[in-house]
Order: structure tokens, then sequence, then C-alpha cells
């Protein structure tokens, strides 16, 4: 049985704290594994639909938001997966509006990363899925290029949510790289 994640996932979001991180105390972290992300900061496009999505949170209209996320966030052959778009509903509802409004800030001041990708020494894992059509396959490829010795892993059959649309296919991918 799948676990049940508490908050909707946006990996860029993990990839901002990872490389916030490498920011502050790079001496700290010992591996990384960044899964779907980008070392972009966002583009004109993107905060512009990220202000829209702000907006329907603001207006009352947040109830419309996860069935958005289900078209960009999920695999397109697994887009009609009962059980996949429940979980993202009840993640974006869990999350809220207020939270869900802070992300989406915090996200859009994210600084472009990839200067410092070159300067990263830590074993590095990048995983993305085939399909990811928010942070899609080239973006990952762009990190994992820019940090040497990075192994890149690209998940057949799945989205941005990787981690929930194919658990054993991260899982393994994670273990094959941590037992390296």
């Amino acid at each position: 049985m799948r676990r049940r994640a508490s908050r909707l996932p946006d990996c860029r979001w993990a990839g901002c704290i990872a490389f916030a991180m490498l920011r502050l105390a790079p001496e700290r972290i010992a591996k990384m594994a960044l899964l779907d992300t980008s070392a972009r900061a966002d583009t004109p496009e993107q905060t512009a639909a990220r202000k829209t999505q702000i907006a329907m949170a603001q207006s009352g209209r947040f109830g419309e938001i996860p069935e958005m996320f289900i078209s960009r966030y999920l695999h397109r052959n697994r887009q009609s997966d009962e059980s996949l778009t429940t979980i993202v509903r009840e993640m974006a509802m869990e999350t809220g509006p207020e939270a869900f409004m802070r992300q989406l800030m915090a996200i859009m001041s994210r600084p472009d990363s990839r200067p410092m990708l070159s300067a990263i020494r830590c074993p590095t894992l990048v995983l993305v899925g085939d399909g990811d059509e928010v942070t899609p396959p080239a973006l990952n490829k762009e990190i994992a290029d820019g940090i040497a010795g990075t192994k890149f892993t690209v998940v057949p059959n799945c989205g941005h949510l990787s981690t929930i649309e194919q658990p054993d296919a991260v899982n393994a991918a994670l273990a094959d790289w941590l037992g390296a």
C-alpha cells in the first residue's frame, strides 16, 4: 500500500532548499539526491502562472488548483489513475491556501543555482520522470552535467511526482546509488 504524503510536493521547492543548504554549509552535505527539479530561477512565464495561482487561492478558488496539478504533475498515462489523483487532491487540500501561497512566493524568489553547480563536490544523484512537464528531463540533465560525477536517472512512465508515481523505481535507484 502506498504511503500518502502529507503535503503537496513541489520538487523544485525541495531543490531550492538543497541549493540553499549548499550555499550556506556545503561541508555539511555528504550526499545529495535531487529528484524532479531545476537549478534555474523562474522564467517570467512561470512567475506569471504562479501569480495567477496565488490570485486564485486569495479569491477563494483554491479548490480548483488540485485539478490543474493533476494534468501537470502526473504522467499523461497516469492521469486517470484514481489512487494517484486522489493523493494529489488530498495533498493540495491538506497544504491549504496559506501554505501554498507561501511556497509559491518562495519558489518565485529563488536564485539561479546553475553557476554553483560546478562547485558541488558531494556525490549526487539526479532523477527525473521521463514525462515530467514541470521540470523536464532536459532541466535535470543540465544539473547532472553541471556537477562532476553525478549519476543521472530517468524513470519511465513517470511525471513530476516520481516518488508517488513510481516508488519502486525511485527506491531502487536510490538504493543502487547509495550502495555504490
